[in-house]
């Protein structure tokens, strides 16, 4: 990876750390004692950073060479690459609601980015519980 590329995965790791601060700030007491007002320009501001991520998120999905997995010559996309899929998952879940099934879902998503951010931990109960999860489904 060129050094520019892990500049904009460092970034984008960086403005999302920030951004999951704000959006467990908005759950807080804290939050909803501000005025209207401030809770707006916050509000826009979770808004504009999200937007910014997803800017982000789609360059960083340029810098990988993206082919059907079903090619073994293609080479794997890098752990960074992965974790960001895995997190902007998580992410998208939780925007749909939060029913059983994809409450269920984002706990797999996170479990998968936590294995991804952590390579010596055992990947087979990851694996165990996705099957798990799978045969449910059927």
């Amino acid at each position: 990876m060129l050094p520019h590329q892990q500049r904009v995965i460092d970034e984008k790791a960086e403005l999302n750390a920030k951004l999951t601060k704000l959006r467990q700030f908005f759950l807080s007491e804290q939050y909803y004692n501000l005025d209207k007002a401030e809770m707006g320009r916050l509000t826009k501001q979770a808004d504009a950073m999200q937007i910014y991520s997803d800017i982000l998120t789609e360059r960083i999905a340029n810098f990988e060479v993206k082919k059907a997995p079903s090619h073994p010559d293609v080479p794997r996309p890098t752990n960074e690459y992965l974790k960001q899929l895995a997190y902007e998952l998580c992410i998208a879940i939780e925007r749909c609601g939060a029913s059983p099934e994809l409450t269920r879902a984002s706990m797999l998503a996170n479990d998968l980015h936590t294995y991804l951010s952590k390579p010596d931990l055992e990947k087979k109960e990851l694996r165990e519980r996705l099957d798990r999860f799978i045969k449910e489904k059927r």
